[in-house]
């Protein structure tokens, strides 16, 4: 994960599996797992190899003229943002060994990549919300909470959710867009 090499190969499988999930398809999700490191990142130095990894799939994008979804706005501030790559919009949720929630705990850093039209259509036939109070009541009974960094899609900042880190009310972050 600390390493560019396959940053092309990724996008170009992202690439694919959005051209091929329809908007009203099953339930699915992109998982890419990284090699683990000897020693299980903290929580900050994960967050900061996530964000240069999709830092490097935005800058291939920009380096080949695709803009950012039309779905999704762009500015990491707002609470329209979701990740583009490949003119697709994502949510990113990071998974790690040295996360501090037991659900982003995992046995290697990976990052799951959420087509945000898929989120769209389970909200409009109303299986968003049923998921979303089954992975709340997991929440309550892992941690005796909410993770206080989820929220609501348009609610709160979509990025800032990424890592998983419980990051401070001021923090900003990372990405930088590029036209």
């Amino acid at each position: 994960m600390f390493c560019p090499a396959d940053d092309a190969a990724l996008r170009e499988a992202l690439m694919e599996f959005a051209d091929a999930t329809p908007p009203g398809a099953a339930i699915s999700s992109f998982a890419c797992l990284f090699k683990p490191s000897r020693a299980p990142p903290s929580e900050a130095q994960f967050e900061r190899a996530l964000w240069t990894r999709l830092q490097a799939l935005h800058d291939l994008d920009a380096a080949d003229g695709i803009g950012w979804a039309e779905d999704a706005s762009p500015d990491p501030a707002s609470t329209q943002f979701s990740m583009s790559i490949g003119g697709a919009a994502f949510f990113v949720i990071g998974l790690h060994p040295g996360a501090s929630r037991a659900a982003r705990r995992f046995s290697r850093p990976a990052m799951i990549f959420n087509s945000h039209t898929q989120f769209e259509a389970l909200r409009a036939d109303g299986r968003y919300d049923a998921m979303q109070k089954i992975i709340r009541q997991r929440e309550l009974r892992r941690n005796n909470g909410i993770n206080p960094m989820l929220a609501d899609f348009g609610r709160g900042r979509e990025a800032a959710q990424y890592s998983g880190r419980a990051v401070e009310a001021n923090w900003q972050c990372p990405l930088k867009i590029k036209p």
